[in-house]
């Protein structure tokens, strides 16, 4: 089977919408929004979406692209994590992209 299919199909948004009448909380775990279309899809099914981001290998330029994505699609993420981030011993460490503040 087509894993595409599989996510934009009804039977998958039929899911969704039964688990989050049987539970407070539904997580949907997703491949990177560069990568594939399931992720904006599963995102336009969710009450709100967080864009993970790793620490050292988000670039800006696919920060916009994941943003420009995600307008498109009409999808304002609710909050993002950055992951894989390194505190150096010793001292204070802060790291902020400038792209980063587009998502909010």
């Amino acid at each position: 089977p087509d894993p595409g299919r599989i996510v934009e199909s009804e039977k998958m948004k039929q899911l969704i919408d039964d688990l989050a009448q049987q539970y407070d909380i539904v997580i949907l775990d997703s491949p990177p929004i560069l990568v594939v279309n399931d992720a904006i899809v599963l995102a336009g099914y969710a009450d709100g979406s967080i864009v993970i981001l790793e620490s050292g290998k988000i670039t800006q330029r696919a920060l916009s692209q994941a943003r420009e994505l995600l307008m498109q699609a009409n999808i304002q993420p609710t909050g993002a994590i950055l992951n894989k981030f390194r505190i150096e011993r010793g001292g204070y460490y802060y790291y902020y992209p400038s792209a980063f503040g587009y998502f909010f």
